[in-house]
């Protein structure tokens, strides 16, 4: 059982204010509004990548493809 005085953090988020601090305090933070063209590059079956990132992201996923590794 956890002490009341313990605080749960969740990582993701902050590490995400973190990478923001980061880029503002070296002038690299993006002004632009624009919603981001996302592609996804995976090395399983991209309909199943697409199906899980949705639903965990909670929005639609940009271009997911598997790269042409042919030479």
């Amino acid at each position: 059982m956890f002490d009341k005085d313990v605080t749960l953090i969740d990582s993701g988020e902050a590490t995400a204010v973190e990478v923001e601090r980061v880029l503002i305090e070296k002038n690299l933070k993006n002004p632009s509004t624009h919603k981001a063209n996302l592609q996804f590059f995976v090395s399983d079956i991209p309909h199943k990548f697409t199906e899980i990132g949705e639903r965990f992201l909670g929005q639609k996923l940009g271009r997911v493809r598997q790269p042409d590794f042919r030479f």
